[in-house]
């Protein structure tokens, strides 16, 4: 004969677990992301470009595209840069006028659990209409978003992308 009370107290334990079981996959599952600020600067015909992305992140992107491992981001050597610069150029694309601009990688510093890469571009004319793509991450990372910060003249304006909507664009 069933009895209820067993009953209720099994069906209680049996809820309980599941749900811890589905909290905790939710709360362990690592949130992929980065930031990028770029300031335009029309007086020194310079757009700056400053992305911060997870350290432990970018070493498994290079580690899968490149096969490298164990890099030293304070003493890159020139195989390693290389590999970097080509990644970083490749991922984030900037157009300014609809014309695509020529990114500089400048290098990268890592602090703590961050690592923040540096990239310019030269700009001739004043800027109207500004075309961002970032994939940075995303071709390993399909959760990977990536906030873009842009400040043009003292005006700032956001985007927010991710895999199905790496690009913005921008007017000013």
């Amino acid at each position: 004969m069933l009895k209820i009370g067993n009953f209720t107290g099994r069906f209680f334990t049996i809820t309980f677990l599941i749900g811890l079981t589905v909290f905790l996959s939710f709360s362990a599952h690592k949130y992929y992301a980065s930031i990028t600020k770029i300031e335009i600067s029309q007086q020194e015909q310079l757009i700056k470009v400053y992305t911060q992305v997870f350290v432990d992140d970018f070493e498994d992107v290079l580690e899968a595209r490149y096969q490298l491992s164990s890099i030293d981001f304070e003493n890159l050597n020139k195989i390693e840069e290389e590999f970097i610069k080509d990644y970083v150029t490749k991922k984030i694309q900037l157009k300014v006028n609809r014309q695509p601009l020529e990114l500089r990688f400048l290098g990268c510093e890592a602090k703590n659990e961050l690592l923040y890469l540096f990239v310019e571009a030269s700009i001739k004319e004043k800027v109207k209409r500004f075309d961002v793509e970032n994939r940075m991450l995303q071709d390993l990372f399909s959760e990977q978003q990536n906030t873009i910060d842009i400040t043009n003249n003292n005006r700032k304006k956001s985007m927010h992308l991710h895999a199905e909507n790496p690009s913005g664009t921008v007017y000013y």
